[in-house]
């Protein structure tokens, strides 16, 4: 480079008319850098130049590692409390208190005579003004069923264990009493889906209540209640059935009517002495309430009459009318729901047909279950009976019960 510099000023020089300038010598410790010749550069190639590529070398790619498969879980079902253990529970934490509380109560009418006393006016407001009941609040099948029960127990032996006489009758009331609490749940719950939002509250009210009464009836978290599957409970569906086969089986499987039977058109004999009056089963109840005393008398006249035959035929009547009483109730509600689900399917739209709909599937429910209870089934979660009993009973017995009854009529 500083040679360069030399040979550049020594040119000027000569065109300025000078001397030649004395050779310069580079000094031996210059740095080699500078000794070393420039490179001379390289022209750049034309538009029609071929630029050589050369090529990269390539690396050979790695093979896959194949990943290990991870088999995705689904995800855990949701956990379901049962129905039934809901119905176990209740029966362990209130099946001994019911079932002394239904004796102190009977024990009261035996000295006090309140429910045969408020029986008149019951009888009355039901002729005068007809009602449709809900089979879960109906007086009708609630004083039947305390003047079954009445008679029942006042006919057991001196010493016999009245508790125990009660506690299978009491249990299934209870497991009906819970059932009917679910089904008004879902119901609730169904409603709040389809209901305006002015009715929220009431409707958030009932539910809340609803799961209160639960609560206390099962000791169960309502965290717990929320698991249970509502799916299990009836469907509404079309039942087969002959009426009076099932009045037959309840009076062979009823606790209080057990192995006891009568002819075909004995209910319907006991049925002609009210007249089918309107509140034929509110007077059948008020004549089952009088009847203990009545045998009571005959006994002092023929102790060795079939006093407890008789009154476990009054009983198998009773349930008889319960029976009827709640299949008549069933088969109102399914013709409302088909009534109703029917407009819905054809207008889904209809908010009003879907909200009915929903009010007579519990009706239905309410009616299936009590169906049930009042047959006397193990299960009342379950399905009607497949075998029933052929018609029988004594002539005499039954005549007997029928003189009694019509001797008590206004």
């Amino acid at each position: 480079m500083l040679k360069r510099l030399l040979t550049g000023i020594s040119l000027l020089l000569l065109l300025a008319g000078c001397g030649p300038l004395p050779a310069w010598h580079l000094p031996a410790s210059a740095p080699a850098e500078e000794q070393m010749p420039e490179a001379e550069a390289t022209p750049a190639p034309g538009p029609s130049a071929a630029v050589e590529e050369i090529p990269l070398p390539v690396t050979p790619a790695a093979a896959p590692v194949p990943e290990p498969e991870v088999e995705v879980e689904p995800p855990p079902p949701r956990a379901v409390f049962p129905l039934a253990q809901a119905l176990r529970e209740a029966r362990y934490n209130l099946l001994e208190i019911q079932t002394v509380e239904s004796l102190q109560e009977l024990a009261g009418e035996h000295v006090e005579n309140r429910k045969l006393l408020l029986l008149p006016d019951i009888i009355s407001s039901l002729r005068s003004t007809p009602a449709q009941y809900w089979p879960d609040g109906d007086p009708r099948l609630r004083y039947l069923d305390d003047a079954i029960a009445y008679n029942y127990l006042l006919s057991l032996p001196d010493n016999a264990d009245m508790a125990r006489a009660r506690n299978s009758r009491a249990g299934q009331l209870l497991d009906y009493s819970q059932l009917a609490l679910w089904s008004r749940l879902a119901a609730v719950r169904e409603a709040i889906e389809l209901e305006d939002e002015a009715r929220l509250p009431d409707l958030r009210r009932e539910e809340n209540s609803l799961l209160m009464e639960l609560r206390l009836a099962t000791g169960l978290p309502t965290a717990e209640l929320e698991k249970i599957d509502f799916t299990t409970l009836a469907e509404v569906r079309p039942v087969a059935a002959d009426p009076a086969a099932l009045q037959r089986y309840a009076a062979m499987n009823r606790s209080e009517s057990a192995g006891t039977s009568f002819s075909a058109s004995f209910p319907e004999l006991v049925r002609k002495l009210y007249r089918f009056d309107r509140a034929a089963e509110l007077l059948l109840a008020e004549s089952l309430f009088r009847l203990p005393r009545k045998l009571d008398g005959l006994r002092l006249n023929d102790p060795a009459a079939d006093l407890r035959g008789i009154a476990a035929l009054a009983c198998a009547v009773g349930a008889a009318f319960e029976v009827e009483l709640d299949w008549r109730s069933l088969n109102r509600a399914y013709d409302e729901y088909r009534l109703h689900s029917l407009a819905a399917e054809v207008d889904p739209a209809n908010r009003s047909a879907r909200i009915k709909a929903n009010e007579a599937r519990l009706a239905w429910r309410l009616a299936w279950y009590r169906l049930l209870t009042d047959l006397g089934v193990p299960d009342i979660t379950g399905a009607l009976p497949e075998h029933f009993p052929a018609p029988g009973g004594e002539a005499k017995r039954e005549s007997r019960l029928l003189e009694l009854l019509d001797r008590q009529q206004p």
